[in-house]
């Protein structure tokens, strides 16, 4: 299932016009999709680092910690922990350095159902923008001059299910 939210995720930064790279691993960690594109307004390379957590059922929580069971404070220290080691590690930010020529980047998470959303809210706080997947296969949905990719056919498939469940519950 990640794999295939992964490659979703993906071409929908390629319709956006990004290049992407997926699963680049640093030692025993790894960074989902690394996403590239020149902007020939500023003269800047734009960066985004993508984490993608959706599973076939909602998470409980996405840090190493029961959300529910941590005070706000450990609860905010728990998102802290995890955004440093998905986002920050040194080995991240010299790759990010290395390929656009700046440590900077934008941070964005997409997710599936989420059942405790205050991590979401924190980690919005750190500066990460918070994305729900089924938002990026709506996004993926709308028409477009953009018709091929590695992803095209499952997102055309995930499209077609959709339509056929909304009229199924039309009736």
């Amino acid at each position: 299932m990640a794999l295939i939210a992964e490659a979703v995720v993906q071409e929908w930064l390629h319709r956006d016009g990004y290049f992407t790279i997926r699963g680049i691993r640093q030692g025993i960690y790894e960074v989902d999709i690394l996403a590239i594109k020149y902007d020939s307004a500023t003269s800047q390379w734009k960066c985004k680092h993508v984490e993608v957590q959706v599973s076939k059922t909602p998470l409980s929580y996405f840090t190493k910690k029961n959300a529910k069971q941590l005070s706000g404070d450990d609860l905010k220290k728990s998102v802290e922990s995890w955004f440093l080691k998905k986002y920050n590690r040194p080995q991240f930010l010299q790759l990010r350095s290395q390929m656009t020529g700046s440590q900077e980047c934008q941070r964005l998470f997409v997710h599936g159902k989420i059942k405790y959303s205050q991590e979401l809210l924190y980690l919005q706080e750190m500066g990460v923008e918070v994305k729900p997947f089924n938002v990026v296969l709506s996004e993926l949905n709308k028409p477009s001059t953009y018709v091929t990719g590695a992803a095209t056919d499952i997102v055309q498939l995930i499209s077609s299910y959709i339509q056929s469940e909304n009229a199924n519950e039309a009736k």
